[in-house]
């Protein structure tokens, strides 16, 4: 069962990671630049739907991240198939997979989903590498943004998701 108060509060996370991330000095000025956003724009958007819907999608996300940084949803939801639809033979090897596991996990601490190390990079190079970079660069290119702009956005992403992972997987 996934732990609900970790996945709100780690919902939080790309709210200060972005107040850090993007503040002018760090990286805010050269991103409103490189996004080609004046002070005006900035000024003249509506925060409170800005956050309200990040909020909402920032949910979301921690909640795919917790999949991917404790495996426990993987485990769950495939001997859950496998109960509810396999035959007698196949729903008795999966219990006694799910056993395995949890008695590995149990008994070997390297093996463990609740490890800081095993929550970063998890969710660093399954969700960071393997989907943020390549989506964000992919619009950029199509935008025509600079280098500069999609690398401080994917930092910014891989940063955030790793860390994510790592509340995750030790708040479990």
């Amino acid at each position: 069962m996934p732990n609900f108060l970790a996945i709100i509060v780690t919902a939080l996370v790309p709210m200060l990671m972005g107040f850090i991330w993007y503040h002018p000095k760090l990286f805010g000025t050269v991103w409103q630049r490189e996004a080609g956003v004046s002070d005006d724009k900035m000024k003249s958007a509506n925060m409170i739907v800005i956050f309200a819907v990040s909020l909402i999608c920032s949910f979301l996300m921690s909640m795919y991240v917790n999949s991917i940084a404790t495996h426990d949803s993987y485990v769950q939801g495939a001997t859950w198939y496998v109960e509810k639809s396999g035959s007698e033979a196949e729903k008795m090897e999966a219990k006694a997979w799910q056993e395995t596991y949890k008695k590995l996990v149990a008994d070997r601490p390297e093996f463990t989903t609740s490890r800081w190390t095993h929550g970063f990079a998890h969710a660093l190079v399954i969700t960071g590498l393997f989907f943020i970079l390549p989506l964000i660069i992919t619009n950029g290119l199509f935008e025509r943004k600079s280098w500069k702009y999609m690398l401080i956005n994917a930092g910014y992403w891989i940063l955030t998701v790793g860390i994510m992972g790592i509340i995750l997987a030790v708040w479990k």
